[in-house]
């Protein structure tokens, strides 16, 4: 009877390269079953004798810029061992922005954030067309600011987030229309877009941050609690429409094959910068230091 093992990636990648290294060491010799009875022919011995079987799944690959605050950018290999190249020269780029405008990637429509005496609604607009609107926050919700994390906490307010897929079809944005927060995703439908498509009533605090995989595939959101001090990372499937969370955590960054987050994870449960798989949760260290943020993923 053949024999198979099977190998259940649960650690550090460099642990499971030694785990495959020790299963491919087994032989058929070792189990007993190379030997040919009398009366058999070759083929039933060579069929006995075939190699034991073994798959692993394949690891994060490619190089992470992470930095320590107070300290140089580290350049890693996605396994967290050394990497060649300079500390510094992969960080993230900021892409600049008309500031309250947020283009789909194809140019063909633009998400309008407009504010008023009722508060901050968002429109769309294809060509001179301003379609449909939606509410993002009300008169006196919390200060509402395009720019990031930075200049909403210096006037106390909630950074303002607004993500296109890279398909183009679908955009995603959160809203402050009072507890609870939602993320909301409206899609487009030849070419019209559904302003109000799908909301997802979240957990732990407002949208700080959204991030689309590169394959368009699932949408990464980093909530933040009012104080700032506790996030929770959700994943969204665009296939199928399920949320559901995947970790503590913000700083949030793709791998480039879509397969893994670059996430800083809160200081009370896990502290410093981690790769986490978004299929199976699977997760590890890059920097265990409660300072450590990730800044990109590049393929090698």
């Amino acid at each position: 009877m053949a024999a198979t093992i099977t190998a259940r990636r649960t650690g550090h990648p460099k642990t499971m390269l030694a785990l495959a290294a020790s299963v491919a060491a087994v032989t058929v010799a070792s189990l007993g079953l190379a030997a040919t009875r009398p009366g058999e022919d070759q083929d039933s011995a060579d069929a006995v004798a075939s190699p034991v079987e073994y798959r692993l799944p394949a690891g994060p690959s490619g190089i992470i810029t992470y930095s320590v605050s107070g300290h140089d950018p580290v350049v890693v290999t996605a396994t967290g061992g050394p990497a060649n190249a300079a500390p510094g020269a992969r960080l993230a780029r900021t892409q600049p922005s008309v500031p309250d405008e947020f283009p789909a990637p194809d140019g063909t429509v633009t998400a309008v954030v407009i504010r008023g005496d009722s508060g901050v609604v968002l429109a769309l607009r294809e060509g001179n067309l301003v379609r449909q609107t939606a509410q993002l926050a009300g008169p006196d919700s919390p200060a509402l600011v395009d720019g990031g994390k930075v200049q909403a906490a210096a006037v106390k307010g909630v950074p303002l987030v607004v993500a296109w897929s890279p398909d183009s079809r679908t955009v995603a944005y959160g809203s402050l229309v009072g507890e609870p927060f939602t993320l909301n995703v409206a899609s487009r439908d030849s070419g019209h877009t559904k302003v109000r498509d799908g909301s997802y009533t979240l957990s732990g605090g407002y949208v700080g941050e959204l991030a689309w995989s590169p394959d368009g595939r699932w949408l990464a959101v980093s909530t933040y609690t009012m104080d700032r001090k506790n996030h929770t990372v959700f994943v969204l499937s665009a296939a199928t429409g399920s949320l559901r969370r995947l970790s503590d955590g913000c700083h949030i960054t793709w791998s480039p094959d879509s397969r893994f987050l670059a996430i800083h994870r809160d200081p009370q449960p896990e502290p410093g910068a981690w790769v986490i798989s978004v299929e199976s949760g699977e997760s590890y260290a890059l920097s265990r230091d409660p300072q450590a943020y990730p800044h990109s993923w590049d393929a090698e």
